[in-house]
């Protein structure tokens, strides 16, 4: 398993928790649209990968869909 793998599989599990710390949460939100640019234009040379691909899209619409933080 590569390293950019591994390390798209560890931002799901921050994503896809539906019980965000309020840091988590806020660091999130607030990164959004940097985190989705990052995630388009992570391992372009990845696209045969369908996994992976499917991934990525999951993560950015968790990414799209974070609500606001209370806090923020």
């Amino acid at each position: 398993m590569s390293a950019g793998w591994t390390a798209l599989l560890r931002s799901a599990v921050f994503l896809a928790s539906p019980t965000k710390s309020p840091g988590v949460a806020k660091v999130l939100y607030t990164n959004q649209e940097k985190l989705i640019e990052f995630l388009e234009k992570f391992q372009p040379d990845r696209q045969e990968d369908e996994g992976f691909q499917e991934e990525k899209r999951y993560l950015i619409k968790q990414i799209r869909t974070l609500e606001k933080p209370v806090d923020l």
